[in-house]
């Protein structure tokens, strides 16, 4: 995660403002749902599933659901998809709707991380030694001077380091 959001608003205090911006774009049906029961949205101390939140909204006849589990708390997952969905009511308010999705649409899709330890061929928990050894093996194929590529030497140096950070020294 990138970005922490800080807020001092409770799960209800959004979920308010989140009725008052459908209102506004005219959206009449919507929920927001948490994965822990209502007494803990505004805790502390969640794992990444119990920090989820789901708001679904109609859009006409369409069901737009969106999740968010990035942040660390539940009121924080939602103040985070109020702010994002406050900010398309605006662009459509402005005009500006088509414009963001085509914008959104041309962008790349996040790069898919393969796991350190398949990249590797390896279990988890290999030592230093095994791990470099099958790195040495490995980078003489994906390296571009060999018929490999910069994308491939690169997911292969991130996988030897991710692995080298959780091996067990022998």
């Amino acid at each position: 995660m990138s970005y922490v959001l800080r807020t001092e608003k409770t799960w209800n205090e959004t979920r308010s403002e989140l009725g008052r911006c459908f209102d506004q774009w005219n959206v009449s049906k919507w929920s927001a749902e948490a994965n822990v029961p209502p007494g803990r949205v505004n805790g502390r101390y969640f794992t990444h599933d119990e920090a989820a939140v789901t708001v679904r909204y109609w859009k006409g006849d369409r069901e737009i659901v969106l999740t968010m589990q990035s942040q660390d708390s539940p009121a924080a997952n939602l103040r985070a998809l109020y702010l994002c969905l406050d900010a398309m009511r605006l662009l459509d308010v402005r005009g500006l709707g088509e414009t963001a999705r085509s914008a959104y649409l041309q962008l790349a899709p996040p790069a898919k991380v393969r796991d350190p330890w398949e990249v590797l061929g390896l279990r988890p928990g290999a030592s230093p030694e095994l791990i470099n050894a099958v790195f040495r093996e490995l980078a003489k194929k994906a390296h571009p001077d060999q018929g490999g590529s910069d994308e491939a030497m690169a997911e292969l140096n991130a996988a030897r380091a991710a692995a080298l950070g959780e091996a067990v020294p022998a």
